[in-house]
C-alpha cells in the first residue's frame, strides 16, 4: 500500500507541476518570446560582439591574446556582408577554387550590373554552378583517360555525367535569368482601330470570293 500511496503522490505532483508549467507558458508574452527568437539571429549581434573585441583589444596590455578573440568575432561577422565578399560561397568550395570563385562572382556583378541582393545571388547561384561543371568535368576527363572498369566505377561515372548535365541547366538558368532581370521592360501597344481594319479588311476578302464563284 505504502508503495502504492508513493507512486499516486508522485503522479499527483508531477500534474500539479504540469499544470503550473501550463499556466506559465500560456501567461508568457508572445512579444517578449518574438524578440529573444529574433535576437539570436539579429545581425547587429555578432557587429557588436566585433565592436566590443576591438575595443578590448586596444585596451588590453596583452594583444596577442586578446586578438585571437579578434579574429573569431571576425569570421562570425562575415556571413553579414558574404553577398558582397562572397566569402559563404567561397567557404563552401575547395581551397584551390575559391579564388576563382570570388573573382567570377565580382566579374558577373560588374558585368550585369547587379545592384538588388536577388542580383548578387545569382550571380552566386551561376558561379556555383560553374564550379561544379569544373569538378565534374574533372571526373568525366580522369574516366577517360583510366583503363580501368568496374560495375561500381560505372555506376558512380554516371552519376557524375548526370550532375554535370544538371550543373550546366543550372548555370544557363541563372545567367539567362539574371539576363532577364536587367533588359528593360519592352511595351507593346495595340490599336482598336487597327484591329477592326484587319478584320474589315479580312471580311470583304472573303465577300469577294463568294461573288466570283
Amino acid at each position: 500500500m505504502s508503495k502504492q500511496r508513493k507512486k499516486i503522490s508522485s503522479m499527483e505532483a508531477i500534474t500539479k507541476n504540469g499544470n503550473a508549467i501550463e499556466k506559465k507558458l500560456r501567461s508568457f508574452d508572445k512579444g517578449k518570446l518574438l524578440n529573444m527568437l529574433t535576437d539570436l539571429g539579429d545581425p547587429l549581434n555578432p557587429l557588436k560582439a566585433l565592436h566590443t573585441s576591438i575595443e578590448d583589444w586596444k585596451n588590453s596590455k596583452n594583444k596577442e591574446e586578446t586578438i585571437e578573440h579578434v579574429y573569431v568575432k571576425i569570421a562570425e561577422a562575415q556571413s553579414i556582408v558574404s553577398l558582397d565578399t562572397h566569402h559563404s560561397l567561397a567557404r563552401s568550395l575547395l581551397k584551390e577554387l575559391r579564388p576563382l570563385a570570388i573573382e567570377f562572382s565580382n566579374q558577373l556583378i560588374v558585368e550585369y550590373d547587379c545592384k538588388t541582393a536577388s542580383e548578387k545571388a545569382l550571380a552566386e547561384i551561376a558561379v556555383a554552378a560553374y564550379i561544379r561543371i569544373l569538378q565534374f568535368t574533372e571526373i568525366m576527363t580522369r574516366q577517360a583517360r583510366n583503363e580501368q572498369c568496374s560495375p561500381t566505377l560505372n555506376e558512380f561515372y554516371k552519376s557524375a555525367s548526370q550532375e554535370l548535365d544538371r550543373a550546366n541547366r543550372h548555370f544557363l538558368t541563372a545567367i539567362t535569368t539574371l539576363k532577364q532581370m536587367k533588359s528593360p521592360v519592352i511595351t507593346v501597344q495595340v490599336k482598336a482601330t487597327t484591329a477592326f481594319i484587319a478584320q474589315n479588311q479580312q471580311i470583304n476578302a472573303i465577300a469577294r470570293d463568294e461573288t466570283k464563284r
